[in-house]
């Protein structure tokens, strides 16, 4: 589920109560994690505010203007980043008006507590307040709203003047109630007050989180089943079939796409897969409940001629569609990375992260790459330096890296070509390529899919390798087809329930467990939550699975010797309280303990974590898993140019 801003949820009227003519006060509790990314975004907005301002305090409309270059997307950035891009635009303010921005830089400065892990709301609150101060102190403060630290949560109070009680707001109520403010200092014709810019800055923040998924994909190794069957189809045939038996949505996840091509055979001119109609997305989220999960194909970009200059775009486009599918609670959307070096692979991805609306706990990006495409990597920077990746292995290994790189949570390899039906992907990988590359995601954090011309036979080969999920459905396995025109004709949902067979059968097999042991440790390797031994045990598996011929005493002997990481309960809860749980339960010998400059400190670290975890703060407990503890500032990335490539006023 998504991340309520509330600890109670009131779901009665958005309408504020009444008692005579004075509307009673709601208030909503901002827990630390997202206090800390909503304080950085809201800083950056008062420094773009502040360059527009003083540009038009000191540049007349017909004076010497220079801006030498246009917007760029968004890209998404972790915390870090975020405090540097605003130190470095701090900066370039500070050379184009040195005798405005002193008082500025020196809060910006201060602002750094945002990193600090032992940082309290109330020092956070207190360094933005400053920045406030100086850059926008707002109209004048009507009462309606006000901002109060408390311990570990931001207090947001509107309506109701004085500090008698206030009713729980949920997420839905908190906005209705910052429209009306808005809408009220409009009427009235007034500036409004700093603690209501900061009210709104915060329901921008709750916009970007969507609705959120019922159900999610869960975590690498630790569901009921490893590899999920995505049974796919353009959607009439899951309302028809799918949907009508429980025993079909067992280890599933319900994939919506247009997978017909007819005779349309050239994947350059005519995608493989395609966008679904969105109404029948609804329907089918809507029959699927909370029974599986729900995912949707999105395609591939489309560029309006060279990358860089539709980049904008064809990313908010992207975006958007992904925001709306994500709206409906679906699990993921897939996008099709094509057409794209590697560099502008890893821009497209950070700018459509950036711009989707979704739990991005939960709701999952998913980065599809085709095995047979070449792909340029020239993340050297030169084009002299680049290389064109064209072996299957290379091109899957790149996927990892890019999808990491872009913020993506999950990769996909395609095998599609220009015949139809597709040739298995697992046919055009050798086993141990195909182990290898579900192995070196799961230790980045990713989860896995293979995708392209499934059939029966092949099921328990693609379990045996680990994958997460893989997509089954069309005239390979699901659908009748038109051997002539490739058209597809009634769904063939008799056929799911010997799918799953074949699945759970391979489950149970010598191959079959190591497989899921492997990516039980790769997910464990990838948290930090193994032990150093456990870790040796972990290289030795993937070894074994891809020595050619597997020798299955070696596994059994393996297997055994981690029986305690088998026996770890299934998550049960949300992705990141299982990881959390792990990581407690290893005290001080999991890799994460030994290996952080946090060693001296672990202790704390580990009570940092339980606080995050027990409030559910979610924000604050990636924070605290995804960077060891530590939020260390990083350097401007290299994409920003200096100050001279901004807007100069005279």
């Amino acid at each position: 589920m998504a991340q309520s801003f509330t600890t109670t949820i009131n779901r009665g009227s958005d309408a504020p109560r009444t008692v005579g003519r004075t509307a009673l006060a709601g208030a909503i509790r901002v827990p630390d994690g997202a206090v800390r990314w909503v304080v950085l975004a809201h800083a950056r907005d008062l420094l773009r505010q502040a360059r527009a301002r003083w540009i038009l305090e000191t540049v007349s409309v017909d004076g010497d203007y220079r801006q030498l270059r246009g917007t760029e997307p968004a890209e998404a950035l972790t915390l870090d980043e975020s405090y540097a891009e605003l130190t470095a635009e701090c900066g370039r303010l500070a050379e184009d008006f040195p005798d405005r921005c002193g008082p500025a830089a020196g809060a910006v400065r201060r602002l750094a507590v945002v990193l600090a892990p032992a940082a309290t709301v109330a020092e956070v609150w207190a360094a933005h307040t400053e920045l406030l101060g100086v850059l926008e102190p707002g109209g004048g403060d009507t009462g309606d709203c006000t901002v109060t630290p408390l311990d570990g949560a931001l207090e947001i109070r509107l309506g109701g003047a004085g500090r008698g009680p206030a009713a729980e707001l949920d997420t839905a109520a908190f906005l209705a109630r910052v429209r009306r403010l808005a809408g009220a200092a409009r009427r009235e014709g007034r500036r409004p007050s700093a603690a209501q810019l900061v009210a709104e800055r915060f329901a921008f923040d709750a916009l970007s989180r969507g609705a959120g998924s019922v159900r999610h994909w869960g975590t690498s190794g630790f569901r009921d089943h490893q590899t999920y069957m995505s049974v796919t189809d353009p959607g009439e045939g899951h309302l028809d079939g799918t949907v009508r038996s429980l025993a079909n949505l067992d280890g599933v996840i319900v994939h919506i796409e247009h997978l017909e091509r007819g005779g349309h055979q050239d994947r350059r001119q005519v995608e493989p897969y395609r966008i679904p109609d969105p109404q029948t997305v609804r329907q089918v989220r809507l029959l699927v409940g909370d029974d599986a999960p729900v995912s949707s194909y999105v395609g591939r970009p489309v560029f309006e001629g060279a990358v860089e200059p539709s980049m904008l775009k064809t990313a908010r486009t992207v975006a958007a569609a992904c925001s709306e599918l994500f709206a409906q609670g679906l699990a993921e959307c897939k996008i099709a990375i094509e057409g794209m070096t590697a560099r502008g692979a890893v821009k497209f991805m950070r700018a459509v992260r950036a711009g989707v609306a979704r739990d991005r706990f939960t709701q999952v990006l998913s980065a599809a790459f085709n095995l047979n495409t070449p792909l340029l990597d020239d993340r050297a920077g030169q084009l002299h330096d680049a290389r064109l990746v064209t072996g299957r292995l290379d091109i899957g290994l790149l996927g990892v890296e890019l999808a990491r790189a872009g913020g993506f949570d999950k990769v996909t390899w395609d095998g599609t070509a220009d015949t139809y039906p597709s040739r298995c992907v697992l046919e055009q990988l050798s086993y141990a390529e195909a182990v290898t590359l579900v192995h070196r995601a799961h230790e980045r954090g990713l989860l896995t899919y293979f995708s392209a011309g499934f059939r029966r036979h092949h099921l328990a080969q693609a379990v045996l390798t680990g994958v997460d999920g893989i997509g089954v459905g069309g005239a390979q396995i699901l659908r009748y087809m038109d051997a002539d025109t490739g058209f597809h004709g009634p769904f063939l949902d008799r056929h799911i329930p010997a799918i799953l067979a074949e699945r759970d059968l391979a489950e149970t097999s010598v191959l079959g467990q190591a497989a899921r042991t492997l990516s039980r440790l790769d997910r464990m390797a990838y948290e930090g939550t193994l032990t150093a031994w456990d870790d040796v045990h972990r290289r030795d598996l993937f070894a074994a699975l891809t020595a050619g011929r597997p020798d299955l005493g070696e596994l059994r002997r393996l297997l055994g010797a981690v029986a305690h990481v088998t026996a770890l309960p299934d998550d049960t809860e949300h992705p990141l309280v299982g990881w959390a749980g792990r990581l407690l339960a290893g005290g001080h010998h999991t890799l994460a303990a030994t290996s952080t400059r946090l060693r001296s400190d672990w202790q704390a670290h580990l009570d940092r974590v339980a606080e995050a975890r027990d409030h559910d703060d979610l924000d604050r407990l990636e924070l605290l898993l995804a960077a060891g503890g530590g939020f260390a500032a990083a350097s401007p990335r290299s994409r920003r140019e200096p100050a001279a490539g901004q807007a100069l006023a005279a």
